[in-house]
């Protein structure tokens, strides 16, 4: 089969209604609190990575390549 669609226009898509929040008022406010956490959590996984780099990097012990002189 061919999983090839051709793009619905917005007015068909069933999620619009969801998306508006019209009819579930409380799954907007849900939805906006995800999102602040999700961006919070985004930015301390971001600042974890960093530290996790800057730590990796910071380490001359590693022997990456083996040295030939």
């Amino acid at each position: 089969g061919s999983f090839h669609r051709p793009a619905q226009p917005p007015d068909g898509d069933p999620g619009s209604a969801v998306a508006t929040g019209k009819e579930h008022p409380n799954h907007s406010t849900l939805q906006s609190r995800l999102q602040e956490q999700l961006a919070r959590g985004a930015e301390k996984a971001q600042e974890g990575a960093l530290t996790l780099a800057v730590q990796a990097l910071s380490i001359p012990e590693l022997p990456l390549q083996p040295n030939k002189h």
